[in-house]
């Protein structure tokens, strides 16, 4: 869910809605999945212990471009046994970290294109 926060916040919301009509009409619950967006658009990250998918742990975090506008996500997704709620703010410092870094890379690449064409 975390690349969502790159869309548009109208888009991001419509291609949600979209999504969720298709788990209702599939005979899917969507409580969990609207948890789960709320918790990303509030807290900017994405996490899940095992409630959109049994056995399935995630945390993703958005990459962000120089103008802050986000382009990707980066995330960890592993058995419960690999990653623990405990380990969370953890988990969430080292992916920011690295998005943090693959964004200062992609802004020196870029300031090196726009030097490099002068």
């Amino acid at each position: 869910m975390a690349i969502l926060l790159a869309m548009d916040r109208r888009e991001a919301e419509a291609l949600v809605e979209r999504v969720l009509q298709q788990l209702e009409l599939a005979g899917r619950g969507t409580n969990v999945y609207r948890k789960l967006w709320l918790q990303c658009k509030i807290a900017g990250f994405s996490s899940n212990y095992g409630e959109a998918v049994p056995g399935v742990h995630t945390i993703a975090v958005p990459i962000f471009d120089a103008n802050h506008i986000a382009f990707a996500s980066l995330a960890m997704v592993g058995e419960p046994r690999q990653l623990l709620p405990e380990h969370k703010e953890k988990l969430l410092l080292t992916l920011q970290a690295v998005a943090t870094e693959t964004q200062d890379l992609k802004s020196a690449q870029k300031r090196s294109s726009i030097i490099a064409a002068c």
